[in-house]
């Protein structure tokens, strides 16, 4: 048996399902190679954003509890901080300003699986978000961080997956349809046609890196010479909350001129 979950085409941003609390409370999230905390708005909120399903009740769960500043729950998340009654904080935020601040807790966590029976884990890290806004559509209600971190859902999942995940993608075209995401020993690259090319690790170790060597506009090959992260291995980041591939200036130019004069365009 293997745990699953369903990954659901939305405007930009794919979609995850899974549980949490006792009994179990189905939220659905971004899900999000880029980062590692997995947080949900909470009752009760100062600034949350619209969301189209309830709001999680942490007093409704048997299992939810919070942490002092002192322990090592708190310390393993990023951004925390205290305040004046002595509880955990955590505040992030996001490349395109969205943010979230809340308490740190733990609950338990449910996933669907292979046979259709829950996996049911108990004590997952996450955020209760109090203060939310941003880009956030009403069909999400927070974040499940997939990075390297150890307060991702991969890293707390640990021997039970042995840090293997995959997931299929549908294209935009086909929001509210879904696919897979699959754990453990059920995440393997198959089928007719399928590639695969390596991932490496560097710091952050939230991140996912891999290396771009070129990208062809027809016959023309335009090599990528840049190394913004200081190395030739790793020199791109793979990132399923982030809708648009983004590229250095300079080489965004070289791939933008070979694309117009493949296509005759007009020059602006």
């Amino acid at each position: 048996m293997e745990a699953e979950a369903d990954i659901i085409a939305d405007s930009g941003e794919y979609l995850m399902n899974i549980s949490i609390g006792t009994p179990a409370f189905d939220i659905v999230a971004i899900a999000d190679t880029g980062s590692d905390l997995i947080w949900t708005q909470c009752k009760p909120c100062s600034q949350c954003f619209p969301q189209n399903a309830p709001l999680f009740d942490p007093t409704a769960s048997s299992t939810y509890k919070t942490f002092s500043c002192r322990t090592s729950q708190c310390g393993d998340v990023e951004g925390t901080s205290c305040s004046s009654n002595a509880s955990c904080q955590y505040s992030v935020s996001y490349g395109d300003g969205s943010y979230s601040n809340g308490e740190v807790a733990a609950d338990t966590l449910t996933l669907d699986s292979t046979t259709g029976s829950p996996i049911v884990v108990p004590n997952v890290i996450m955020g209760c978000g109090h203060d939310n806004d941003g880009s956030f559509d009403e069909n999400t209600s927070g974040i499940i961080g997939l990075g390297g971190g150890d307060s991702s859902l991969i890293s707390q999942l640990g021997t039970t997956i042995h840090g293997k995940f995959s997931y299929c993608l549908l294209p935009f075209s086909e929001a509210g349809n879904s696919s897979k995401m699959n754990f453990g020993s059920d995440a393997i690259v198959s089928g007719n046609g399928a590639v695969s090319t390596p991932l490496t690790k560097q710091s952050p170790q939230t991140f996912y890196f891999l290396t771009l060597e070129a990208i062809s506009v027809g016959t023309n090959r335009i090599k990528f010479t840049d190394k913004p992260f200081g190395t030739d291995q790793g020199n791109i980041i793979i990132d399923s909350g982030t809708t648009l591939t983004l590229l250095p200036d300079e080489f965004y130019s070289e791939l933008e001129s070979a694309v117009s004069s493949m296509i005759n365009a007009p020059k602006m």
